[in-house]
Formats: C-alpha cells, structure tokens, sequence
C-alpha cells in the first residue's frame, strides 16, 4: 500500500486516459471472495456518460461525475472503489466508484461505470488536514 496524490482535474479533457481500479467482490455465488481483483479502465467522454445515465444525472451534478468502460475480467463486483491514473510519473486518485451495472451478480464494466470525481473534494480534503495540526 502507498499513498496516492491528489490534483485538481477540474476542466480537464481526459476521455481516452487509461485508469485503474482496484478492489475485492463477490464470485458467482455472491460470496466475498478476499481475492483483491484489478482492472484496467478508459475513461470516457462526458457526452458518452451523459448518454448512458441521463436519467440519474442532472445538469447541477453532471460536473461531479464521469464515467469508465474496460474488460470485466477480474474486475471488483461493487462499489465506492477508488480509480487512480498515472500522470507524469505519478498516481493520482481520480475518483471514487458511484454506479456500477450488474449483470447476474456479476460487474459488467463493458458499460460505463460512474465515478465521483475526486478533484470536487480537493480543496476540502486539504482544509481538514491543515485544520487537525
């Protein structure tokens, strides 16, 4: 376990950028399995996400979200884990997993995946950590 950096990416036109996702899940038998499964992810463009979660986004919260498509296989079957991307030699948290489709129990990340954005709690993050000196 490292730590991993925090960075604003507020603005920034990252659809195409590789990401990773890393976790543990449940096998076929809806069982957690203690196995930490890892996935490589593309994130993809706001125009594409929209698309496919119209109906639970909303213009207020659209710029709090993106979304990610990759393999299924040995992907973690749930949610609230972290993606994180390699930019200039170092790994950044980009966002925390928000929505996920199942299909038989099992993660299909051939569909999009919505993520919270991580940059939206920057600024927040280093307010608390200077105010608990």
């Amino acid at each position: 376990i490292s730590p991993i950096c925090l960075r604003s990416f507020n603005g920034r036109n990252d659809a195409g950028q590789t990401a990773f996702v890393t976790g543990y899940g449940w096998d076929q038998t809806r069982t957690i399995t203690g196995i930490k499964k890892h996935v490589k992810l593309t994130i993809d463009s706001e125009e594409r996400c929209k698309r496919f979660y119209e109906d639970q986004m909303n213009v207020a919260k659209a710029s709090r979200y993106f979304c990610a498509t990759g393999s299924k296989d040995n992907a973690p079957s749930g949610y609230d884990y972290p993606l994180y991307v390699k930019v200039d030699g170092k790994w950044f948290l980009r966002g925390m997993g928000s929505m996920h489709r199942f299909n038989n129990g099992t993660l299909n990340t051939e569909k999009p995946m919505l993520y919270e954005d991580s940059s939206m709690f920057v600024g927040w993050i280093e307010e608390q950590a200077k105010n608990s000196n």
